[in-house]
């Protein structure tokens, strides 16, 4: 007599197993299919995978990056509207050669917050920034689409150790530092001043 067991099993694969397609990642599931077939004497069984491809997401956006000196950069972003799920922080990818796999890129990561400071970078060099979200149990999302931002010199830091000396009844004099990373492009300098009476 020929019997005939068929057992399915529906498993979630590990978010390791992703898939990124059109920029965007996908999770791996699958189901599993165990096939029993009875026959006198003999038993034979089969497994079968079904794998299946579920649960887009997408990368955060608008990634925006701009220079603050010769050797720092500012790198803000906004939320994925699709996440993968949790968002627990970001991991922000930066390089001089995008040609490089990204697992070669230095990057730095960040709690649940969409702005970072990138420091101590080469100067007058084209950077190539990308992010990707930091979901819970799962790990990385998509990246973002790359952006491009130079290290140059952009709005200088404000002047360091700013002292004043009285001079006599009506006059002080003014000592300051240059700011740091300034380089030669200073010209002059703004002073801003309020009188208080007693």
């Amino acid at each position: 007599m020929l019997r005939l067991l068929i057992l399915v099993y529906y498993l979630s694969l590990n978010p390791s197993l992703g898939l990124n397609i059109n920029n965007e990642a996908h999770i791996l599931q699958c189901l599993y299919c165990l096939i029993i077939l009875f026959i006198p004497n003999i038993l034979l069984t089969f497994s079968l995978y079904y794998f299946l491809v579920a649960q887009s997401g997408t990368p955060p956006r608008d990634v925006q990056a701009r220079a603050l000196s010769y050797t720092t950069v500012v790198v803000d972003w906004e939320r994925p509207e699709q996440p993968l799920g949790q968002i627990s922080g970001y991991r922000v990818y930066y390089t001089s050669n995008p040609s490089q796999p990204i697992s070669f890129w230095d990057y730095l990561d960040v709690d649940d917050s969409q702005l970072i400071t990138i420091s101590e970078l080469q100067r007058e060099t084209i950077y190539t920034i990308r992010v990707s979200a930091i979901i819970q149990s799962r790990g990385e999302g998509p990246l973002s689409p790359p952006v491009q931002v130079k290290t140059k010199q952009g709005v200088p830091n404000q002047p360091l150790g700013l002292q004043a000396v009285a001079q006599g009844p009506h006059s002080i004099k003014l000592t300051w530092k240059m700011p740091p990373n300034a380089g030669e492009n200073i010209i002059g300098y703004e002073l801003y001043w309020n009188d208080t009476f007693e």
